[in-house]
């Protein structure tokens, strides 16, 4: 009795550092809110980006016609490895420290004023890398002296019929451009790397989970499809261009992990949920092997690259999702008929659904051609997986 009453005084203690704590926080917040509202000014990034000119219109071709290079690949005379030239002229007010800001996909390119060459990424060449630059970011410094002349951009395509385009394209200064692209795409990259984080975390974790007596590798599979989304998230932001420079390697970082994304999955859906039919994990991670196989081979044969070959890679993933579905669904109908509920389980529930329907709307958007970014979705997907 004098220990029940000692716990029932504590507990009566402790609830008045809550109260004490929670308006200590509530202040706190409140504080900080009025503050941002008050004084609300412009942020660093918009300030270097200030007086940014978009630079989309006015692009010609030899011939004199328009030519939209948001949509390269749309040019009826373009062709691949065949070179192709766009023109138009800088403005005459051009001022000092301008630069041209552009954002280059599956092409190859150099940017002339007035005939001299101005910019050439470095085209690094191995049997490795798939046969385009991928998504690039580019710089390009520009002079006073350069107002009124001719800007030409000097390309050719890779893929036939494949969506090559130079958009995003502003005058401004470069290190705005580069901010802002930091700050728009912050939050996507934090998020990669809080679930390449989680995939660590679970690997480890497996480990002296499975020193018990019954053995379960639940953690491993899912942390290991964990890193493979987050991998392949992480090079879709485009923002590891800035830490390597190599944009032909980023490309084939995000085929790779593509190929890696449905073992883990079907071995963590086996683990989890079981199958009934006993082909279906045999199944899936044998067309994923014979889908590397098949894909490697035709990569280092010239006859493919990786990234001709995605629709392999989307296939799989359509595939796997759709397992993921039956096999949630199919386990909440279940324990639904059964008076115990269990929280955990309705929380995984909603988050991998969510991650199916998130991944399946990333792969349409990417075959509509709607989007600079093909894992927007998938992100946010993961994101609230995480939360759940």
């Amino acid at each position: 009795m004098r220990r029940t009453g000692i716990d029932t005084a504590n507990s009566k203690k402790n609830r008045i550092y809550h109260i004490v704590y929670t308006i200590m926080a509530a202040v706190f917040i409140f504080m900080i809110i009025w503050a941002a509202a008050a004084n609300r000014g412009q942020s660093p990034a918009s300030l270097l980006s200030e007086g940014k000119i978009p630079f989309d219109q006015g692009w010609y071709l030899e011939d004199g016609s328009v030519v939209d290079v948001n949509h390269l690949n749309k040019i009826s005379s373009l062709e691949p490895y065949q070179e192709q030239r766009v023109y138009c002229r800088l403005p005459e007010d051009l001022k000092e420290g301008i630069s041209l800001c552009f954002r280059a996909k599956n092409i190859y390119y150099q940017v002339y004023v007035d005939g001299e060459l101005r910019y050439e990424p470095m085209r690094r060449e191995s049997s490795v890398y798939n046969k385009s630059f991928g998504n690039r970011w580019n710089y390009v410094p520009l002079y006073h002296g350069d107002a009124g002349k001719i800007l030409e951009v000097r390309f050719h395509t890779v893929y036939e019929g494949g969506r090559a385009c130079i958009d995003n394209l502003y005058l401004g200064a470069a290190a705005g451009e580069i901010v802002g692209v930091f700050t728009g795409k912050a939050v996507a990259f934090s998020t990669c790397l809080l679930i390449l984080f989680v995939g660590l975390l679970l690997i480890v974790v497996d480990i002296p989970a499975n020193l018990q007596m019954h053995k379960n590798h639940e953690l491993l599979y899912l942390g290991l499809f964990a890193i493979s989304i987050a991998i392949w998230c992480l090079a879709e932001t485009s923002m590891l261009q800035f830490y390597t420079d190599d944009s032909r390697l980023i490309q084939l970082v995000s085929c790779c992990a593509l190929i890696m994304i449905p073992i883990p999955l079907a071995l963590y859906l086996d683990a989890a949920f079981g199958f009934k039919h006993k082909m279906v994990v045999p199944g899936i991670c044998g067309l994923s092997a014979a889908e590397f196989v098949i894909r490697t081979v035709l990569h280092f044969t010239g006859v493919m690259d990786y990234h001709e070959t995605l629709t392999f890679s989307h296939f799989m993933l359509i595939i796997s999702a759709f397992l993921l579905l039956y096999s949630i669904l199919k386990k909440a109908f279940r324990e639904g008929k059964s008076k115990k509920k269990n929280i955990y389980r309705v929380l995984r529930t909603i988050g991998f659904m969510v991650l199916s329907f998130a991944a399946v709307i990333d792969l349409l958007r990417y075959y509509w051609g709607s989007t600079n970014d093909n894992a927007m979705f998938v992100r946010i997907g993961l994101l609230i997986f995480i939360m759940c």
